[in-house]
């Protein structure tokens, strides 16, 4: 639909031209002085002034239209050089509209559409190559095409350069792609190592809760402690055998025959549990100290990689703008040579 629609404005450009080429041969029927003369130039001033923004608008939606890659290269190639056709054109309109003369009336005549067989008007001599032999001439277009040559040379160093800040970035790229990647399986790793020491914790709180509570400071007393089973009751020792405290009922009922704890080995292996309880809890901090930082690594890891492939993107589309001046250029040449 874009594609239709530029050629079409290309179109109505292109017939204002050529409504300008027969206004300007019709004026220059007339006399100076006349009416007629007077009110064509006025109508010639606003044709032109429409047809070169015409031109203009035409070129930025090329460009437009290229760099969004709606159109190939071939296409935007073929486009520039209509377009080039338009402005020669206009540069002769104009010239034949401020200059009266057989000079221009002669420009104007068999050139009626656009797309004829000297779309450049390159069969009448330009100005710059009156009254110069032919060594001059080839010289001065010598000089011209050496000036081009050395601003392709320019050119290509340019797009050299650009091609390799694209490649480094995109190296880049991949390696912020590996580096996230190993970021997401060391955090993989830390949570399971998170899940294991949570469970670790658990295990611990309830073998210390089998013990029942401990005085800090205080030599452990088992009359501190009541009977789970029978609340009336106080703990007299520790079921070895069953893990966890008993009164002197649940020795004679349920624990009969098992092997016991006195009271200080009982502390011992109370406060061996706290011990480890406090390991485990510091080694858990340590992992979820280590786990924020893994999560601020990645998020920064990931914002780089975003910045990278919009640097990618910029990069294609200037690439794209410098082909298309250089082919232009390629054109100039080829017409001058």
């Amino acid at each position: 639909m874009a594609s239709d629609t530029w050629l079409k404005d290309y179109e109505a450009c292109a017939s204002v031209g050529q409504e300008l080429m027969v206004l300007i041969n019709d004026r220059n029927k007339n006399g100076r002085t006349s009416s007629t003369y007077t009110k064509l130039s006025a109508q010639i001033r606003v044709k032109l002034k429409t047809f070169s923004n015409e031109v203009n608008k035409l070129r930025q939606n090329l460009i437009r239209a290229s760099s969004s890659y709606h159109i190939t290269q071939r296409e935007v190639e073929r486009r520039q050089m209509l377009i080039d056709n338009l402005i020669t054109k206009e540069k002769q309109i104009n010239e034949a509209f401020k200059n009266e003369g057989s000079n221009s009336r002669n420009t104007l005549i068999g050139t009626d559409t656009f797309g004829n067989n000297d779309p450049w008007g390159v069969k009448d001599e330009p100005e710059d190559f009156q009254g110069r032999s032919n060594t001059e001439v080839r010289t001065q277009q010598q000089q011209i095409i050496q000036q081009q040559d050395r601003g392709l040379e320019s050119l290509s160093h340019v797009i050299t350069r650009q091609k390799q800040m694209a490649i480094d970035i995109g190296d880049e790229v991949d390696s912020q792609n590996v580096l996230i990647d190993d970021i997401g399986e060391h955090m993989d790793r830390t949570g399971e190592r998170l899940i294991k020491e949570t469970r670790h914790i658990k295990i611990v709180d309830r073998k210390s809760n089998t013990c029942g509570e401990l005085d800090s400071g205080q030599s452990f007393n088992f009359s501190n402690v009541h009977c789970n089973e029978h609340s009336d009751q106080v703990c007299c020792s520790y079921c070895r055998t069953c893990k966890t405290v008993v009164c002197v009922k649940c020795v004679m009922k349920v624990h009969n025959g098992h092997e016991f704890l006195d009271d200080e080995e009982f502390l011992s292996k109370r406060k061996g549990y706290g011990k480890d309880k406090i390991r485990v809890k510091k080694k858990l901090d340590e992992l979820c100290k280590v786990e924020s930082k893994m999560k601020e690594i990645k998020e920064t890891e990931e914002s780089e990689y975003s910045k990278a492939k919009q640097d990618i993107c910029r990069i294609k589309q200037h690439l794209m703008l410098i082909s298309i001046m250089k082919n232009s250029l390629n054109w100039t040449n080829k017409f001058n040579q």
